[in-house]
């Protein structure tokens, strides 16, 4: 499952909410990602980023 979010105009106590509801879901064996540009949440989970050059984009796994 992939969520491409609008969680930045959340408070923290919701975002904490929505982050306690992705662990469960991955929790339970399912494969969860998130799109999000909320530094709070992409912290929370292991992540790949993507970082554009002029030559391509390259792609890094940034464990939590």
């Amino acid at each position: 499952m992939f969520l491409d979010e609008g969680f930045g105009t959340l408070d923290p106590e919701t975002l904490r909410t929505v982050t306690d509801a992705i662990e469960q879901l991955a929790g339970d064996g399912r494969l969860v990602g998130v799109i999000t540009h909320v530094p709070e949440l992409a912290e929370q989970f292991p992540r790949v980023e993507v970082q554009k050059s002029p030559r391509g984009s390259r792609l890094q796994v940034v464990p939590v």
